[in-house]
């Protein structure tokens, strides 16, 4: 009889530790199985925007980074040092190591717009810079026009440059000064685009490192150049 009643004791033990593991479930957070993705919390990014040609990027204005996720670095405050004569400058690359340019983005400032463009590695090649009094712009090497938005404009040429897939061939912004970007030659390792622009061209050309950049500021229709 002794040993019957201990045999009957026993379910008793294990009926009572699974009510104490279901409560400890029911207290604490539910498990997560091994490589599932976690949730992202309200602070993490979105997916980034698409790069490349063949489609335009559309934005309204803004002071905190262009299309294309590149930050806008170098002088925000003053206006000094705009003009409308050409500009040129960069490094010639020995031949036959070419210049990949890798991203082109826009964004806006008080007072004026940016173009950025971005190389895989340094130096910024050599580029022409030359405001115009038209948006009118000829393909290279076809020759057609190419009308963009906007009453002047600006071609930047970049030679001994090839372009990579990443590197945006429009842009349609509608900024104050800049209305489009469009690339108009990738030919013989010479690269250009021609920018639509508001009112009169007026640039300023700075060349910035790590990475690699070419930026072109263009003012404001209403602006003042200092």
């Amino acid at each position: 009889m002794l040993r019957f009643r201990a045999v009957g004791l026993l379910p008793v033990v294990p009926l009572a530790a699974a009510a104490l593991l279901l409560t400890a479930c029911a207290d604490g957070p539910a498990p997560v199985p091994s490589g599932a993705p976690s949730t992202p919390s309200a602070s993490s990014p979105g997916p980034s925007a698409p790069t490349g040609g063949g489609t335009p990027s559309t934005a309204a204005p803004s002071t905190a980074s262009p299309t294309g996720s590149l930050p806008l670095t170098g002088p925000t405050a003053s206006l000094s040092g705009f003009g409308t004569a050409p500009v040129t400058g960069g490094t010639e690359w020995p031949g036959p190591a070419q210049a990949l340019l890798v991203r082109v983005a826009v964004g806006s400032h008080t007072g004026y717009d940016r173009l950025v463009l971005e190389f895989a590695v340094g130096p910024v090649p050599t580029y022409e810079v030359t405001p115009q009094r038209d948006a009118e712009f000829f393909r290279d090497a076809s020759d057609a026009e190419v009308v963009l938005s906007g009453d002047t404009g600006v071609l930047v040429v970049l030679r001994g440059t090839t372009v990579a897939p990443t590197a945006r061939s429009w842009l349609l912004p509608r900024y104050p000064a800049v209305r489009e970007v469009e690339r108009i030659g990738d030919f013989e390792a010479v690269v250009s685009y021609g920018v639509g622009v508001a009112g009169v061209a007026r640039v300023r050309v700075t060349t910035l490192s790590s990475p690699a950049r070419l930026v072109v500021d263009v003012l404001h229709p209403a602006a003042t150049a200092g």
